[in-house]
């Protein structure tokens, strides 16, 4: 090998090895610290509500797909010395899409809906708007999404210095155009969904935290304590949420303005 095709892989190694122990690592430690120290919150408020309860799917799905994303990203992803055919490595590869898309994306959006739906009352004449606008924003983000991180990434054998540091899958994307284009339409639809939700939970909470906890939600249960005490945290949330998906959208290709936003956001 040349010097700088040396230079180049050692590179990419520090890379990969950066990603996996300054963020995955301190990431997955901080996730299973905070279940650690919310188990006796869940066990107390969220176990005794019915199995079908919609805060429940929600508030569980949210909370242990992550597990399950973690657990399949360190299969795939990180050095264990386990050998994979490319087909194992695309069914990795799509469980572990489909675990971040409902952990992250669907049951978590859920949770702010559900937020939203208890500081307007839980007056049912919202209830299906909320539904709809729901679906709306998911629905393509689910179909997209899968467009774009799965059916056009493939699983390809490893490179000779991966299977020697113990990397089992490795990939390459089959269409690159089309992934910058899906990408970007992705980004644009988180941000337009973000900003509308903003912008509702924020006159909603304006207009309407005065009477939380007075006449505007007196009922018991978990609707109700999210009306009185989750105010505050739907609209950090939301606010977090915006930031977010304006990073996807206006720092592309702009480091300072990327690291900037990262820090905000963490």
């Amino acid at each position: 090998m040349s010097s700088t095709e040396i230079l180049k892989l050692s590179e990419e190694i520090a890379e990969k090895k950066f990603m996996e122990y300054a963020v995955g690592v301190p990431g997955i430690i901080l996730l299973l610290y905070f279940y650690l120290v919310s188990i006796d919150d869940e066990v107390g408020e969220i176990w005794p509500l019915p199995n079908r309860r919609l805060p429940k799917i929600l508030f569980m799905g949210s909370r242990y797909l992550n597990v399950g994303t973690c657990i399949v990203d360190i299969l795939r992803n990180w050095p264990m010395h386990m050998k994979y055919d490319t087909r194992t490595c695309n069914v990795l590869k799509a469980i572990s899409f489909e675990f971040w898309f409902f952990g992250l994306n669907l049951f978590t959006e859920g949770v702010f809906w559900l937020a939203l739906y208890a500081l307007l009352g839980n007056s049912r004449k919202h209830l299906a708007p909320i539904v709809i606008a729901f679906l709306a924003v998911s629905v393509p983000g689910q179909v997209l999404g899968w467009i774009s991180n799965v059916a056009l990434v493939s699983a390809i054998p490893p490179e000779q210095w991966q299977s020697e540091l113990g990397y089992s899958c490795n990939y390459e994307v089959t269409n690159e155009r089309l992934k910058g284009k899906l990408s970007t339409v992705l980004s644009s639809l988180a941000f337009a969904s973000s900003t509308c939700f903003l912008i509702t939970g924020l006159f909603t909470f304006v207009k309407r935290y005065r009477h939380l906890g007075l006449s505007g939600v007196r009922s018991t249960g978990i609707l109700a304590m999210i009306g009185r005490e989750g105010a505050c945290y739907y609209v950090l949330a939301s606010i977090f949420s915006f930031l977010s998906t304006l990073k996807g959208v206006v720092a592309t290709g702009n480091s300072t303005l990327d690291d900037t936003l990262t820090i905000i956001i963490q």
